[in-house]
């Protein structure tokens, strides 16, 4: 995952740069990508969700996790980038009072749910 190396890389940038600049009125941080670079990024979003309809609880758990690759197709000399980016994959978990729900587009098999009600 090279993303986490670019951020682990930004991170430390940005962190060497107050402290050795304190001083300094601006700091100019920019990413600068060169044409064919490629890159990806997970994003993975958490919801706990407890709502109440007619004097009744009801608890949801969802988990959605998406892949994108990003692709650098040219930069000019201002750092204008042309990038393209595209869904790699989609994960999507989700538990609640009428059973468990799974999807995986990156292993596709047929959607799973499960039913607390059947035995």
């Amino acid at each position: 995952m090279q993303i986490r190396k670019v951020i682990s890389v930004l991170i430390s940038v940005i962190f060497l740069a107050a402290v050795v600049c304190s001083a300094a009125d601006k700091i100019d941080l920019k990413l600068r990508l060169k044409a064919g670079d490629s890159h990806e990024m997970k994003m993975t979003q958490t919801q706990n969700i407890a709502q109440t309809m007619n004097g009744s609880e009801m608890k949801m758990k969802q988990t959605m996790e998406m892949v994108f690759g990003i692709d650098c197709l040219g930069a000019d000399a201002n750092g204008i980038m042309d990038m393209e980016m595209a869904y790699k994959s989609v994960r999507m978990v989700m538990e609640g009072p009428m059973g468990s729900m799974e999807f995986d587009s990156a292993n596709p098999k047929p959607a799973t749910q499960t039913d607390p009600t059947r035995k």
